[in-house]
């Protein structure tokens, strides 16, 4: 983060959480209270617990960026395009 204080037309800060751990949401938005601007995602990413788009929802709620890396099918999955409640 020391560099984009530094340099902030240089650099935008991306969040990369471990989405295995039920936590991911509160991590990304530590994150991004540090100063993450956006987050990389892998789809098909799915949370753990009861809500598999825990950190979809959540990244949408702080209102940040989701770069997705990964095949042009896990980015179209049903479950994601048709976002099951995601604001």
């Amino acid at each position: 983060m020391e560099r984009v204080q530094r340099a902030p037309w240089r650099f935008s800060p991306v969040g990369l959480v471990n989405t295995d751990n039920a936590d991911a949401p509160e991590t990304l938005t530590r994150l991004v209270s540090e100063g993450a601007q956006s987050v990389r995602l892998s789809p098909p990413t799915w949370s753990p617990g009861y809500d598999p788009l825990a950190i979809w929802r959540n990244s949408a709620e702080l209102v940040i960026p989701v770069s997705c890396l990964g095949s042009s099918e896990g980015c179209t999955s049903p479950l994601l395009i048709q976002g099951q409640g995601i604001p």
